[in-house]
């Protein structure tokens, strides 16, 4: 793995998948959190309800987490840009289907 952006690190024997974003964030899934049905629900139901979104980070990331994201993505005026934020988390899942699948 010596590309050391946008991997991930399946940890089987503790039941969590590190990862790296191309922005640099580093992000913790809890594996038993792919496989949440609240979580598959807010997937489904993003195409249509964007409000679904923050509830989603929620259960994908966890209330630290999310803190963290919005510092990562936060503009000097404070701002936390909403497209910083969903480009992340496409990239999060998108990152997680191989293990998904596996």
């Amino acid at each position: 793995m010596s590309n050391k952006q946008n991997k991930n690190i399946n940890n089987h024997n503790s039941g969590v998948i590190k990862g790296v974003t191309k922005t640099g964030f580093r992000y913790t899934i809890q594996k038993k959190q792919l496989e949440n049905y609240e979580l598959f629900e807010a997937i489904t139901e993003l195409e249509n309800d964007l409000t679904v979104f923050p509830n989603l980070l929620k259960l994908l990331l966890g209330p630290n987490q999310i803190k963290a994201l919005k510092n990562h993505v936060r503009e000097k005026d404070g701002t936390v840009p909403i497209e910083k934020m969903t480009a992340i988390l496409a990239e999060i899942m998108q990152n997680q289907q191989p293990i998904k699948n596996s």
